[in-house]
């Protein structure tokens, strides 16, 4: 998958957000450089490989690269970040339908 440029994801962002409201503005640049901190860990994972082979004198195993525990965290402060700045957009909200009495009175 492709990954999509800083800087659309940065004008998407911002125009979804009232860009006076300094909280909001700082999440979204916080956004940001946390998917540029992704993505650096990202391409380390991808060089070097999931896991890291350990050797000792007398065993030889293997454990999970150490970015993917940081990857993990990233992406749940991403997702909070996400759900804050969805929650104060607009919804649309259709309306719902009148329902008629079953029995005229």
């Amino acid at each position: 998958m492709k990954a999509i440029p800083i800087s659309k994801l940065e004008k998407f962002m911002m125009s979804q957000i009232d860009e006076t409201n300094l909280v909001d503005v700082n999440k979204v640049y916080r956004y940001l450089q946390l998917t540029k901190n992704y993505r650096k860990l990202q391409t380390l994972v991808n060089k070097a490989g999931v896991a890291d082979v350990v050797e000792n004198k007398h065993q030889k195993y293997a454990k999970p690269h150490f970015a993917l525990e940081e990857m993990r965290k990233i992406e749940k402060e991403l997702q909070t970040i996400e759900k804050s700045l969805l929650d104060k957009t607009p919804k649309q909200t259709t309306p719902q339908k009148v329902r008629k009495p079953l029995i005229n009175a």
